[in-house]
Parts: structure tokens; C-alpha cells; sequence
């Protein structure tokens, strides 16, 4: 998978955050765990901060549970 078809993927979760803090319910949940816990080598290394600006809610999942 490249990068760019990531970006897209991602893009699809991101529309799912606009309207939702959390995957599933009003609270962080396994889903979000898991989610996050798969994200942060790939927000560590490999996206720019151009790239996290055209998926900020997932950005702001992301920053939540990590801080």
C-alpha cells in the first residue's frame, strides 16, 4: 500500500471523526486504542505536517490519546 492510497483510507476515517470523537460512543474504547496504537509509527516517521493537515480529526484522535 502506498502512502498516497493510505492518505485516502484515512481520509474515509477522518470523515467518521468529523461528526464523532471516538469511533464508537461517547468514550475511548479498544477500537480507538488499536486504531492509535497502529498510527503513531506511521505519524512518527512518515507524514509531513502538510500531510496531517488533510486529516485532522484523525490528528486530533491521535494527539488525544497519546497525551
Amino acid at each position: 500500500m502506498t502512502l498516497g492510497n493510505l492518505t485516502s483510507r484515512l481520509a474515509v476515517v477522518n470523515d467518521h471523526l468529523t461528526t464523532h470523537t471516538f469511533f464508537v460512543g461517547n468514550r475511548i474504547t479498544l477500537a480507538d486504542v488499536a486504531f492509535v496504537s497502529s498510527m503513531i509509527p506511521l505519524f512518527r516517521y512518515h507524514y509531513c505536517e502538510s500531510a496531517l493537515k488533510r486529516i485532522p480529526c484523525v490528528s486530533r484522535l491521535v494527539k488525544f490519546c497519546t497525551h
